[in-house]
């Protein structure tokens, strides 16, 4: 079992060897406008990323098997992830396919695995929300991408 500091750098070395091996994304991947930051998926084998994956299907209720591919997102000084929803929009030329593999995206987890300070901007940002999140390591933002109603939610648009 990873406590909750050993899993941290657990990940943190996981997200070195995906990077190292030049596993990005790609473009076609990320869909990639707007966007300027680096971006790898790690293997799910590897026992830290199958852990946190665990870790945060016990904590939504989900079944862990019905998870996406596990993506790092990495943001260098002036980068950025401009505004979009998570969820698969109808009008992506990609829509289908997702759908097809995977169903829509229900919920949407970040795990930080730095922190900034707080002049340092690097924030998540929900503007209909009025919410910003400073990067802290060791913490997450977790949201759901469809309203109670069950339609996608345009108010968890953000950016980073």
């Amino acid at each position: 079992k990873h406590g909750p500091r050993p899993l941290l750098q657990s990940l943190v070395d996981a997200t070195r060897i995906a990077a190292a091996e030049g596993s990005p994304l790609t473009a076609e991947q990320i869909e990639a406008e707007g966007r300027t930051s680096s971006s790898a998926r790690l293997d799910r084998t590897q026992p830290a990323v199958a852990a946190a994956v665990e870790r945060a299907a016990a904590l939504l209720g989900l079944d862990p098997l019905l998870t996406e591919p596990i993506q790092v997102v990495n943001y260098k000084v002036g980068q950025r992830y401009d505004i979009h929803n998570d969820w698969f929009s109808p009008d992506s030329p990609f829509y289908w396919d997702r759908i097809h593999a995977r169903g829509q995206r229900v919920v949407s987890v970040f795990c930080y695995l730095s922190s900034l300070p707080d002049a340092a901007g690097g924030c998540t940002y929900f503007p209909r929300l009025g919410l910003r999140f400073r990067p802290v390591q060791g913490q997450a933002v977790i949201w759901y991408n469809r309203n109670v109603a069950g339609d996608m939610d345009e108010r968890v648009l953000h950016c980073g």
